[in-house]
């Protein structure tokens, strides 16, 4: 049976944030005007992955925004209220993916975040794409895309893209 794949696709200040301190992602409302291949990229996903804390802050935005994807949040604590399709992981990363992999399908998921969830996967060698979204800005502090006390993990560019507003893609297969 084949493995599922694990993509993250994120936007991160130029000096490696992707919210402020409190977690809020405000400073990236000017840059929203860009088409950066968000379509493109959800066409091939199945499902997402979230941790407690992106999956608070989606909460809060207002109608849930992935109707129709399977959505599993890493977390130890219940989900109040969930919405359809949303479903508590909490038994860890091994065991989530060894589940997933029983599956006769194979299935595709989007690392959504937060930068816990995205250090376990890269840790535990189950990330597969990566598309950073450098953005022009430099934050001075927040929430680091990547912790400290990862592993060293090689990264293979398949393509980058300038935009005129000045971000920066890059596509990488891990």
């Amino acid at each position: 049976m084949p493995r599922p794949q694990f993509h993250v696709y994120i936007a991160a200040s130029a000096d490696g944030f992707i919210a402020r301190e409190d977690g809020s992602v405000d400073w990236l409302a000017p840059y929203d005007a860009e088409d950066y291949g968000y379509e493109d990229f959800t066409a091939d996903i199945d499902g997402i992955v979230m941790g407690r804390k992106t999956y608070d802050q989606v909460s809060g935005f207002g109608e849930w925004p992935y109707q129709g994807l399977e959505t599993y949040v890493l977390t130890s604590r219940p989900l109040d209220d969930a919405p359809d399709g949303v479903r508590v992981i909490s038994d860890g990363i091994e065991a989530f993916t060894a589940e997933l992999a029983q599956k006769e399908e194979p299935h595709t998921f989007w690392l959504l975040g937060g930068a816990e969830t995205i250090h376990g996967f890269l840790k535990s060698g189950q990330v597969d794409r990566l598309d950073l979204f450098v953005m022009p800005l430099l934050l001075g502090g927040g929430v680091p895309l990547f912790k400290q006390g990862g592993k060293e993990t090689p990264l293979t560019l398949k393509r980058s893209k300038s935009f005129p507003n000045g971000v920066i893609a890059l596509h990488y297969q891990v």
